[in-house]
């Protein structure tokens, strides 16, 4: 295998100047720690399979579900809870989606075993183990109000299900066959409920360890199960079902899901949806199912059980998980000598403002003990000094709350000399097992797993553990955004991008710099011809996100560019008279540099994916791989084999690609030949060949730019100053690149957002 790919991919030495510690990796996520065992950050010798379109892959999904499914039944000699695993991540999962290949409706019976709730139970009941982490919004705005139902309902199901499965079970195992997080540990911004888990992938475990992994844009949600041929999604627009039909439960779930596109654009029925996903086997696959791991046992303030009928016992609060068992939360025992000083006189002392933190909950059970000269000491909160052990210390809390992981400050004072040991436990969330490694070879692929791991507060009560904060994510990592900086500098031929929210200027100033300095280097960028606003908030979100991407875009031409080198399109259906003429909404978030770097994952080009939400992306190396990708794309896109004119071993076959590729462009809308429409960005409003008028600029329609709403950044926003020389006289605007060398030349600290 050539080893070219080390030049695409991220190594430490390209970004460790200064402090050589691995960032903007962080210090303690899967890949960074690597570092310290001489190992590479990435992952050779794996297989992959490109899905375009999410009825191709919500079918892989279902496919490597009944595989699983078939291998635990026929496993009768090992327990239940022994015959594999199955974790999924997602932004956002409603029960009863259909995962099916039928293009329409059919039978109610038939319908409830075409759901993705009726595979997770039917993964369950053969007794394969099943953790789903989900991310829980805080707030109701920009309707959430849904996407926080489903979740819910999604959590109480699991309880549900797994005290019915584990009452069959005899003897009962210790730990749940089932169970469902869901996660606000999240970016330390302002506006915390502003900030969101984004990651969607799923590992699948069976029996010995056979492994496969799926990661991407795709949602195991309404909207997204679409592809040439069924005429758009039926689980969309009008025809979103209840949270719960299909689905037998007692519970009560109020309100039902929201149409996820503007209707003006994208219809009311059917609407089409474009995203692409990846499913991975190899070495990789452990790499993801520690990165799910890591994440899952983050630990957190507050952890909350869900009760499967009453959505009451727990709140919605930053810094929290509801769990959907209690068997998942579990005592860690803690045991700490305090440090003795001396005093200038050389009397033994610890200081009156000396802290220890303690579990709140902990104390309630009157789990700790306090030992002085191996005496214990009882704590007294009048604080009246004991005399026998002259000692002082006085508690500090407020009303406790069961099962949160508050840490009360005790004070302390040693009067004289003695030792004082404090013994405690605190409330932490069950570990997942470490992952078994996968050495085979099954493939050419070399993959890298990019990550962002947005800022957490360091000071959280709770998380610091001998003065270091022991979560892997306090120091966050930053890799998509330090890869996708390398990858596109690297590129020569081809930059060639599908993208939901195109809003980073850092980005398109660097993609400016490139085009400039490269005459032969070519830009194609596809995304959806319409904001996916839903109705209350269509006037101001859809100006606001149309505006973010009319700066990015309108920053691309800062720098001159030799000819014509860069399109930006849309994609538009002109053929379903069933529909009439309508947008396709872009999903995907890929990103491909030249024929030898295929990025795909759930994060968009914008500040919030790379500084704010939890994303991860998979960078694929493998150059047959990425040709035939683009052969297939191009039969998707156009019903058509890629021309044979386009040579990948020809230098300069990108300005081939580009030519052939905008011949397909439709740029004359009431004569169409394809469903490639060019963007009508450039304006004060676009209009769309349907009519409708989209506001490119906020002011068209007097609204303020709200961009923080969208566009939350994770960082001091200092990172983003212009570059200057020695004297602070003013170069140029600031790229991805610098931000990039910025994060990593200074601590962290520095880039913290001022609290």
């Amino acid at each position: 295998m050539s080893f070219e790919y080390k030049d695409w991919l991220i190594s430490f030495d390209d970004y460790a100047k200064v402090r050589k510690d691995g960032r903007p990796f962080g210090d303690n996520t899967e890949m960074a720690s690597r570092q310290s065992k001489g190992l590479n950050p990435w992952d050779e010798n794996c297989k992959v399979i490109y899905h375009i379109g999410g009825l191709d892959s919500m079918r892989a999904i279902r496919t490597q579900f009944q595989k699983t499914i078939d291998d635990a039944k026929k496993a009768t000699d090992l327990k239940i809870g022994e015959r594999g695993h199955v974790y999924i991540a997602g932004w956002r999962l409603n029960p009863n989606r259909d995962i099916s290949d039928n293009p329409i409706p059919v039978s109610e019976a038939e319908d409830k075993k075409n759901t993705i709730w009726f595979w997770i139970s039917e993964l369950m009941k053969a007794g394969v183990v099943v953790r789903i982490m989900l991310w829980l919004p805080l707030t109701t705005k920009a309707g959430f109000d849904s996407h926080i139902n489903a979740h819910i309902y999604a959590a109480q199901l699991m309880a549900q299900l797994n005290s019915e499965i584990m009452s069959k079970i005899n003897p009962t195992p210790d730990d749940d066959i089932g169970v469902v997080l869901l996660d606000h540990r999240v970016a330390e911004i302002k506006e915390p409920d502003k900030a969101a888990h984004h990651q969607k992938f799923i590992i699948i475990r069976g029996i010995n360890g056979k492994g496969v992994a799926f990661c991407g844009g795709v949602d195991l949600a309404y909207t997204r199960r679409s592809a040439p041929g069924i005429k758009g999604d039926w689980q969309s627009g009008n025809n979103i079902p209840d949270h719960t039909r299909n689905i037998d439960s007692n519970i009560i779930v109020p309100g039902r899901a929201g149409n996820d596109l503007h209707a003006g654009c994208y219809g009311l029925e059917r609407q089409i949806w474009f995203d692409q996903h990846l499913e991975l086997e190899g070495p990789i696959v452990s790499t993801l199912e520690e990165i799910f791991r890591r994440r899952w046992s983050d630990n957190c303030m507050y952890k909350f059980v869900i009760d499967s009928l009453n959505r009451s016992p727990f709140e919605l609060v930053e810094d929290s998980v509801i769990l959907s068992s209690s068997k998942q939360i579990i005592d860690e025992p803690i045991s700490k000598n305090l440090e003795m000083g001396k005093t200038k006189k050389g009397a033994p002392w610890v200081s009156p403002s000396s802290e220890m933190k303690f579990d709140r909950s902990a104390i309630a059970d009157n789990s700790i003990q306090i030992l002085y000269e191996g005496k214990e000491v009882i704590v007294d909160k009048d604080s009246k000094r004991q005399a026998n052990a002259e000692i002082t210390i006085k508690e500090r809390y407020g009303q406790l709350k069961p099962i949160l992981d508050f840490h009360p400050i005790f004070n302390y004072n040693i009067i004289r000399k003695g030792n004082l040991k404090l013994s405690y436990k605190r409330k932490i969330i069950k570990d997942l097992p470490v992952p078994l490694p996968i050495t085979s070879k099954l493939g050419s692929s070399v993959v890298q797993a990019w990550q962002t791991i947005p800022l957490r507060n360091k000071s959280r009560k709770g998380i610091k553990e001998n003065g270091m904060d022991s979560s892997p994510y306090s120091r966050g990592e930053f890799s998509i955004m330090a890869g996708l900086a390398k990858a596109s500098k690297k590129a020569n031929e081809i930059i060639f991008i599908f993208d939901q929210y195109f809003w980073d200027e850092p980005y398109a100033r660097l993609l400016s710099n490139l085009l400039s300095s490269k005459p032969n280097l070519y830009l194609i960028i596809i995304l959806p011809p319409h904001s996916d606003s839903q109705e209350k908030l269509l006037i101001e979100n859809s100006s606001i996100q149309h505006h973010l991407r009319f700066n990015a875009l309108i920053t691309l031409d800062q720098l001159p560019i030799s000819g014509r080198r860069k399109e930006i399109c849309s994609l538009w259906n002109f053929t379903d008279n069933d529909n009439h003429s309508r947008g396709i909404y872009v999903h995907a978030k890929v990103q491909v540099f030249d024929d030898k770097l295929l990025v795909c994952g759930s994060s968009n080009i914008n500040a919030r994916s790379y500084t704010t939400d939890t994303e991860l992306s998979c960078a694929v190396y493998d150059q047959t791989l990425i040709r035939n990708y683009y052969g297939d794309l191009w039969n998707y896109l156009f019903a058509q084999p890629i021309p044979s004119s386009i040579n990948f071993d020809m230098p300069g076959w990108g300005k081939v690609f580009f030519d052939e590729f905008t011949k397909k462009v439709t740029y004359n809308w009431n004569n169409p030949t394809t469903n490639l429409i060019v963007d009508p960005w450039y304006g004060i409003d676009g209009l769309l060949p349907n009519s409708q008028v989209r506001h490119n600029r906020s002011g068209s329609v007097g609204i303020s730019i709200g961009a923080p709403i969208n566009n939350p950044f994770g960082l001091d926003e200092k990172i983003k100053d212009d570059i200057k020389d020695a004297k602070g006289h003013y170069i140029r605007q600031v790229r991805l690149d610098d931000i990039v060398d910025r994060l990593e030349n200074f601590d962290d600290k520095v880039w913290r957002i001022p609290q």
